[in-house]
Parts: C-alpha cells; structure tokens; sequence
C-alpha cells in the first residue's frame, strides 16, 4: 500500500480530512494537544509516526526524564513505540516504524489509538512535574496484528 493510499483510507476511516504537506509527510493535533506525524522512510517500504511530547529545558528535571524514557525504552516485552531527544528542539519525542507491505488501515487506526495513549500519559505526567507517568504500556507482545 502506498503512503498516499495509507494517508486516505486513515483520513476516512478518521472521518477527517488529512493530507500530505509538500514535505511528504502528514501532521494532525489531536484533541488541541498532542501532534502526530506520519511520513514514509526512504524506501517507502515503511512508515515513521512521530509525537512530539514535551519540549525539556536544561538541568536537572531534563536529566530524570531522559533516564525515565531510556528505562521505559528497555523495558520487556518491549514497548509499542520508542521514546527519543530531539536535540534540536530539545523536546522529548514517541516514534515507531510500521511496516507498509500489509497495513490494514482498521489495525493503523488502534495502533494510533495506542500510540496516542502512550503520548498522551507522558506529556500529562511531564506537564505535572513528574519524570514519568505511572501507568504501564501496551507492548508489542501483545500481539497488534497490523496485516488485518
């Protein structure tokens, strides 16, 4: 499936109008508070989802969560996404590759959804001061079938 077929059955499977900017890359905000980017890697055999999380300030609250995510990042069974820094913005960051070959937009769709929970239990927990949220994840033993 191409990321441009990806792109419109997730837009109307959403019931929302979601298109691919001259990047090649698709952004939504959900609910007003939590950035998703979709776009194809280089071979376009795969799709990169990304959230922006929170941005961290230098010192030592940076420091706890960088540790946090790095923990959560190892934990087993593995997570479902993985937790980043992005140095350019120094902003915390939930990202995963997903296969394209056999997508299925109704599993893309509760991926997202878990994706979404996951980026949404860090930005609330970061935005109280904590350096991580309590809650555990779903991971990816659980058996998310992205074919059908």
């Amino acid at each position: 499936m191409s990321f441009y077929d990806i792109i419109y059955q997730l837009s109307e499977k959403l019931d929302t109008e979601l298109l691919v900017d001259s990047n090649g890359a698709c952004q939504f905000i959900i609910d007003n508070d939590i950035a998703i980017q979709i776009e194809p890697d280089a071979s376009e055999e795969n799709i990169l989802i990304v959230s922006p999380i929170f941005e961290l300030p230098p010192g030592k609250f940076r420091q706890e969560v960088l540790a946090a995510a790095l923990a959560a990042n190892v934990e087993f069974p593995p997570p479902l996404a993985t937790l980043a820094y992005a140095k350019q913005t120094n902003t915390l960051v939930l990202f995963s590759y997903l296969a394209t070959k056999a997508l299925h937009i109704d599993a893309l769709s509760d991926y997202l959804s878990h994706f979404l929970a996951i980026s949404l239990d860090w930005k609330n927990a970061l935005d109280s001061g904590q350096t991580s949220p309590v809650k555990t994840y779903m991971t990816k033993d659980q058996n998310i079938d992205l074919t059908n």
